[in-house]
């Protein structure tokens, strides 16, 4: 069974309402009719009468039975609504999380890093004392090259 839609939906909730304005159109014509004519006590015996009066039974049980359903389709439309919401901020905070996640280099291809992040926060700090990259790279034992490489990464 095929998933319904909020559009799928709000079509057969506009056919039903559709439905329910003809019914109610239909019962005022009924009812002008019967309040145009003359009351007398041969209509009210009338087979006419008694089938009007039945019909009008019947449309008032429709349209009883067309106002609950179209309650209970909006109710599950609202609640459908909802639990699309949660589920589009579920899958945003995952592709956030997903991104922050994710490596740079996932497969580990390519060279190994020379230094750890701890060792690049030392080269860091050693600039912000005001060595200089020579200073750095004697202490650190690496080239010149690398320390410039270490401080201008962002």
């Amino acid at each position: 069974m095929a998933r319904k839609t909020i559009k799928g939906l709000e079509v057969i909730i506009t056919d039903l309402e559709k439905r329910l304005n003809e019914q109610n159109k239909i019962n005022v014509e009924l009812h002008n009719k019967i309040s145009q004519m003359q009351p007398d006590d041969k209509f009210e015996n009338s087979p006419i009468y008694h089938q009007m009066v039945k019909e009008i039974e019947q449309l008032k049980a429709v349209i009883r039975l067309n106002e609950i359903n179209t309650k209970s389709k909006d109710d599950t439309i609202k609640g459908d609504r909802d639990t699309i919401q949660k589920l589009l901020k579920e899958i945003k905070e995952l592709k956030s999380n997903n991104v922050v996640n994710k490596l740079k280099n996932e497969r580990g291809a390519g060279r190994k890093e020379m230094f750890t992040e701890e060792q690049k926060a030392r080269v860091k700090m050693l600039r912000l004392q005001d060595k200089s990259y020579r200073a750095i790279a004697k202490d650190m034992n690496c080239s010149v090259a690398t320390v410039h490489k270490i401080i201008n990464e962002q």
